[in-house]
Parts: structure tokens; C-alpha cells; sequence
């Protein structure tokens, strides 16, 4: 009988957890950009736009389960980073990088995009919400050296100049680049 009650108690425990996750996840959506995963239609588009070379470096701002970065590395012999402000979404990142046998090549950090030091990047690739974007630019214009791509699916950044777009159903994929 205290067996059933200590695997009942840790049975709440458990739930209880995964019940804090998923609310602090929704709640943290509402205030920030919900994690929106690009399908592969729309990670061909982005990787078309940016014309990825091997070795070089990718940053996905915003990377949620890392899927841009695993596939960049996989497709293109890229270096990815990927910058994730939810925890379990930077590891769900990291568990992919192993299950694709890519990890050796790719980097996740978890923390906030607007207070960090960013990696280098060739290319930088992003999914955010206008607001967000507006607020990001100048971060991305003091971090990264002329000629830094940015890739963005269906937002645009304020003033960067905008080297190419291509549309797809209802979004458009946009390709800046950093003056």
C-alpha cells in the first residue's frame, strides 16, 4: 500500500510539472512570439533566398526546436546556431541535433536575443512579429558586419534594405541584407 501511495504522489508531482510547463509556455507566447514551426515549403523558400555555401555560419533567432538549423547543417554543410528564449524548446533543438547526427555542428543557446553577445553569422534567419523585428534591427545592424543576410518569413524589418521577396500562399519570405 505506500508503494501505490508514493507512485500516486509522484504521478501528481509529474503532472503538476508538465501542467507548469505548458502554462508557463502559453503564457510567455501571449507576451512574446508562440513558437511556429517552418514546414519544409518554407525552409526550401528561406534556403533558396539565402543561397546557404558550405561552412557557413547560420544563426536562427528565435530557433524554437531548431528544426532551420538541423536542416541547414544537414543540406548545406552549414555551422548553425540557434538562440531560444523557452528552455525545453532550446533542448527539444539539441535532441534533434543528435537524432540528425548533426550536433558536432551546431550550437543552441538558451537565452534572451535582445541581452546577448551573438555569434558570428553569415546568415541570420528569423520568424518574429513586426514589433519584435522593429526592436531587433538595430541589435542585428550593431552585431554583424555589411553584407550579413537576414532571411524573414512573413515579417519585414522597418529599414534594412531588402534585397529580394518571394511569396508564398499568404506569407512572403523576405532576403535583406545588413548595410
Amino acid at each position: 500500500m505506500p508503494g501505490m501511495l508514493f507512485l500516486a504522489l509522484l504521478f501528481e508531482f509529474i503532472f503538476l510539472i508538465f501542467l507548469a510547463g505548458i502554462l508557463y509556455y502559453l503564457m510567455t507566447g501571449f507576451i512574446g512570439v508562440p513558437w511556429v514551426p517552418s514546414t519544409k515549403k518554407y525552409r526550401d523558400i528561406m534556403f533558396d533566398l539565402a543561397k546557404i555555401q558550405p561552412g557557413e555560419r547560420i544563426l536562427d533567432i528565435g530557433c524554437g526546436d531548431g528544426i532551420i538549423v538541423c536542416d541547414a547543417v544537414k543540406r548545406f554543410q552549414a555551422i548553425g546556431y540557434g538562440i531560444e528564449y523557452h528552455y525545453l524548446l532550446m533542448l527539444c533543438g539539441r535532441i534533434r541535433a543528435l537524432i540528425t547526427g548533426v550536433s558536432s555542428k551546431t550550437h543552441f543557446i538558451w537565452g534572451n536575443m535582445y541581452r546577448m553577445q551573438y555569434p558570428e553569422a553569415d546568415v541570420i534567419f528569423t520568424y518574429l512579429f513586426p514589433e519584435t523585428n522593429k526592436r531587433l534591427e538595430p541589435l542585428l545592424k550593431a552585431s554583424f558586419p555589411s553584407g550579413t543576410r537576414v532571411v524573414s518569413r512573413a515579417f519585414s524589418y522597418p529599414t534594412l534594405p531588402l534585397i529580394t521577396k518571394k511569396q508564398e500562399g499568404r506569407e512572403t519570405i523576405y532576403l535583406y541584407q545588413i548595410p
